[in-house]
Order: C-alpha cells, then sequence, then structure tokens
C-alpha cells in the first residue's frame, strides 16, 4: 500500500495502508483481448452488499474474472481472492492483502478497499488513465478540487446517490451508507491510487488515531534521555533493538531479514542498518507493509502527534515543514543525553557521542503525525549511504 496521507474525506489512517499506509471500489469489463472470460458472482443476493458499479471492483485471477462489492463478508471475499497476509496498523488496526488489491472489514464486511495495478473500477477506470478520460467516465466530483466521489447507497431502490457539495456531504456524514471513492493522479496527470471506503470505516480509524494519541493527564516534565531510549521495542514483547546492539542479537527480536536498500537491512516493521556489525540507524515508516509494530520504550512511534512526542522527549532541535529533529550528546553524567538546541553546536561537544532522532510528519485535519522515524547515531545521520 501507499503511505500517503490525505485530508479529506478519506482518514489518513486508511490510506496509511497502502504502500503504501494504502489507505477501494462490476461488470462488463474484459481485461485481456479474446474470449470473454468466466464471471464468479455470489450465489445468493445479501442486502449488506453494494451492488452499484460504480463502487464495484473487478479483477482478473487467471482466467476468472472476479466482481468485488462494498459489504461483502470476508469469507466470501476469501473465497473469490484466496487466503489473504494479514497486517497491522501503528493505530492498532488490521487490513489484508488479496494479491493486489488491499482490504479491510468491520464486523468482516468489506468496509475498505485499495486497488492494484491489474483490477479497476468496473465503470472502467484504470490505473495509468489520465485524469481527464476518468474524469468522463465518472463525471463531476463531489467536491470541486478534489480527486473525490461521495455516494450514499439506497439499498431499497438498488442505486448509489451521488452528493455533491461539502454542505450536502456533512449532512451525511453519521451515516455507515455512505462511501466514498477517492482518486489520485501522479506527476503526469495519470491515475495512480483508487480507493473506497465507508463512512464508519473512516470514523473508527480516526477515533483510533485520536486514542492513541490521548493524553489522560498532564505530562510530566521530561526526564533526562538514556541510550535506552534509542532504541524500539516489537509490540508485545519488552525486548528493544538498540544502537549499538550487534546483529545477531538484533535479529533474535527481529527475525530473519525480508531484503535490503540503501538504508540497510530490511525486517518485518523495521529497517536496520549495521555498521562493524553493530547497529548504527534503525527506521520505521508507513510505506511498508507489517506484521511487527515497534516503538520507542517512552511509547512513542508510527501515527504518534508531534504534540505527544514533544510531550515525551522535549523540544527537538529543529522542526521546519514536514521534518522534525533531535541531536543528542551524552552528557557528563553516565548514560544520560541532553539535547542540542542547533545543529551548528555538535562541533563543540567534540568527540562525545552524539546521536538523533529523525521524523517525517504528515498533517491530517491540523494535527501532525508521524510518518516516518529513524534512530541513529550521529555519523549515520550526516552520511547514511
Amino acid at each position: 500500500m501507499s503511505g500517503q496521507l490525505s485530508d479529506y474525506p478519506v482518514a489518513s489512517v486508511s490510506n496509511l495502508h497502502s504502500v503504501k499506509w494504502k489507505i477501494l471500489i462490476c461488470f462488463a469489463i474484459i481485461f485481456l483481448s479474446g474470449a470473454p472470460a468466466a464471471q464468479r458472482t455470489l450465489a445468493s443476493e445479501d442486502k449488506q452488499v453494494v451492488t452499484a458499479p460504480v463502487l464495484s471492483v473487478q479483477h482478473l485471477r487467471g482466467d476468472t474474472l472476479i466482481s468485488i462489492r462494498m459489504g461483502m463478508h470476508k469469507t466470501d471475499v476469501d473465497g473469490l481472492l484466496g487466503n489473504p497476509e494479514a497486517y497491522l496498523t501503528p493505530d492498532g488496526g488490521q487490513y489484508f492483502k488479496y494479491e493486489d488489491l488491499y482490504a479491510a472489514f468491520i464486523d468482516d464486511r468489506l468496509s475498505w478497499l485499495s486497488l492494484g495495478t491489474e483490477s479497476k473500477l468496473a465503470q472502467g477506470v484504470t490505473f495509468q488513465m489520465s485524469q481527464a478520460d476518468a474524469l468522463k467516465i465518472l463525471g463531476e466530483t463531489s467536491v470541486p478540487n478534489r480527486f473525490v466521489y461521495v455516494y450514499r447507497w439506497d439499498s431499497q431502490a438498488g442505486k448509489a446517490v451521488q452528493l455533491k457539495g461539502e454542505e450536502e456531504i456533512q449532512l451525511h456524514q453519521e451515516s455507515p451508507d455512505v462511501y466514498s471513492l477517492s482518486l489520485s493522479v501522479n506527476f503526469y496527470g495519470e491515475v495512480n491510487d483508487i480507493q473506497i471506503v465507508r463512512n464508519d470505516y473512516t470514523a473508527l480509524s480516526e477515533k483510533r488515531l485520536i486514542e492513541k494519541n490521548a493524553i489522560s493527564s498532564p505530562l510530566r516534565p521530561v526526564k533526562l534521555l538514556s541510550m535506552k531510549d534509542l532504541s524500539f521495542i516489537p509490540q508485545g514483547s519488552q525486548t528493544p533493538v538498540t544502537i549499538g546492539m550487534k546483529r545477531e542479537k538484533a535479529e533474535e527480536i527481529t527475525g530473519k531479514p525480508i531484503d535490503e536498500n540503501l538504508f540497510g537491512i530490511i525486517y518485518d516493521g523495521i529497517t536496520i542498518s549495521y555498521r562493524n556489525n553493530q547497529v548504527v540507524s534503525m527506521i520505521i515508516t508507513l510505506s511498508d507493509n507489517s506484521r511487527t509494530i515497534y516503538e520507542t520504550p517512552r511509547g512513542a512511534g508510527l501515527l504518534t502527534s508531534t504534540a505527544l512526542f514533544k510531550g515525551l522527549y522535549g523540544k527537538p532541535s529543529s522542526e521546519k515543514d514536514s521534518f522534525v529533529d533531535y541531536i543528542f550528546v551524552m552528557d557528563e553524567k553516565k548514560d544520560r543525553m541532553r539535547t542540542m538546541r542547533e545543529f551548528g553546536t555538535a562541533a563543540v561537544h567534540g568527540d562525545k557521542p552524539k546521536y538523533a532522532i529523525s521524523m517525517i510528519i504528515e498533517e491530517v485535519k491540523g494535527q501532525r503525525y508521524i510518518s516516518y522515524m529513524m534512530i541513529c547515531d550521529y555519523q549515520f545521520a550526516l552520511n547514511p549511504i
């Protein structure tokens, strides 16, 4: 899934499911030239299933053309697409990957769907189609200057009614029968993301995000940081991966490597870089599908708000636009660090060990959340490659 956050009307958490944090949308489209493919449909009608083509997806699996509709039961989706891979979101949610489709459910009913390149909307909108051509098919958007369509599903009439204008959308914001079809385009004006989400899934995602960052009481003054704070702990464990840890010990915690890139070895939920067989950098990001969620010992991680993070770690060394950075230097007191207020002061501290926490921030409805976090030594921060 791709990991970009959007502001409206699809909750950012939904988009996080796509890799990215991708956070999808029945009838007579043939994917390949030649003889028509056999089409598999549900054996019996289900009143909770949305049959409107504009909220349906077609996916070619082998020689079978499959229609996927919002509201389908998970057992039916599994039957059509096979057993999925399950992943977790940092806010406590769960989503599933079916081939190139990503999906999430409420009460086992399909509530969020993100298309892959091998799927398309039943009305014919595909990846890499120009925005102009997509607009010709889908018509006027629900909100000016936003590539978003909002529909109310009328189960009695068996049709989807488009809502237009923010005022009309707001009137139905509490209704679980409202769906948003959200598309995005790349630099060349080509469709590169298609998602469908039900209203109550958006509301549930937003609720989880708020609860994750809730502060029940005023935060106490920030205690001095220690090397222990320069670590990530997998949820459900008490054993951290720390800066300076031997690779063999780190992999007892992370499990076996999955892949590697310019910034290190990729494990489930975390990317680690080593120097002389010791951990020098750890990265967590919303752009990765993960079964394991990592947080710092103070409880900060992906989707933590910057307000909460500052309450846990103090004022940053630098904060500009979407970037927040902390530079720490070892204090005279053993295993205690203090935050440098400016990057330029690093040389003043000579050879004292220095470390960094670097974050990328995304804004959602006026709140700022972490979408990327790196903990590393100062040498790696200056020269990560």
